[in-house]
């Protein structure tokens, strides 16, 4: 087994990330801690594409995205740039490739994130994917970025190729969408394709949540909506089964750090909009 990690060198206030620039697999696990922004790169498996029945669930926008899911424990705070995220702790995750987009639907001056984590209590379905109606149960969250968090072409903008914090978050109670000032539930990472959106990969640490808010909660294998966003323009929702954590022997990114093979890069990538 040959396997490569990169540090990349991140501007001030972004957290530190490992990235796993190419890995074998191991013990029948094809996702464990990769993180570089695509999850196809990162042999994250496979669930769909946006358009497909049963999958789609709302908005008229023209990006097509494929989906890919993973779930892995934490073996190292140090990873994620946080205490709360502990050994152990179990991660799931959720990815996509843009393969197209019309007009403005991608550009990162407009576009923005909304995840939506159910538990197992929701009722995500086409045309039934309201977080302040419910639809991800009592216990739901919702984590997302704000117009304008990545536009390069402002100051303090949210670079690709790091991981950061969602910007809004949010809890439903039961009865309501509860604004949360706690931001450290979730991370997401991205790269661009020129000045659009080229792929992404989402994250929620459901032991902290449920350290945090106890039951309900997200769960594994619950479901969540995955909500690409123009501002608050068009967007094309997508829903997502969540896969449950790795067999024991699964690399995690604590033990490829652990095992020396780490090489230091500072530089950003981009991808092309379809892959052969």
């Amino acid at each position: 087994m040959l396997t490569r990690l990169a540090i990349l060198v991140p501007s001030p206030g972004a957290i530190p990330l490992f990235v796993v620039l190419t890995t074998s697999i191991w013990a029948g696990s094809a996702h464990a801690n990769l993180l570089t922004g695509n999850p196809l790169d990162d042999a994250w498996e496979f669930f769909g594409n946006s358009a497909d029945p049963g999958i789609y669930a709302a908005g008229s926008s023209s990006i097509n995205f494929n989906l890919y899911r993973a779930a892995f424990f934490v073996d190292s705070p140090l990873t994620f740039g946080s205490p709360n995220w502990m050994s152990r702790d179990v991660v799931l995750g959720v990815g996509g490739v843009i393969l197209s987009a019309s007009g403005n639907d991608a550009r990162l001056d407009l576009i923005r994130f909304v995840t939506k984590w159910g538990t197992p209590q929701a009722t995500f379905s086409p045309g039934n994917v309201s977080f302040s109606g419910g639809a991800g149960g009592a216990g739901s969250l919702q984590l997302a970025t704000l117009g304008g968090n990545l536009d390069p072409n402002l100051s303090g903008f949210l670079a690709p190729g790091l991981l950061h914090r969602f910007t809004d978050n949010r809890r439903f109670d039961g009865t309501s969408s509860v604004l949360l000032a706690n931001d450290d539930f979730g991370r997401f990472i991205y790269l661009p394709n020129g000045p659009n959106l080229g792929s992404f990969q989402v994250l929620i640490n459901i032991s902290y949540v449920q350290r945090v808010f106890g039951l309900p909660a997200p769960q594994e294998y619950t479901a969540m909506v995955m909500n690409l966003q123009r501002g608050g323009g068009a967007r094309i929702e997508a829903i997502v089964l969540n896969t449950g954590v790795p067999e024991p022997g699964t690399l995690t990114l604590g033990m490829l750090i652990a095992s020396g093979m780490v090489v230091a890069v500072a530089r950003r990538r981009s991808i092309p909009t379809t892959r052969t």
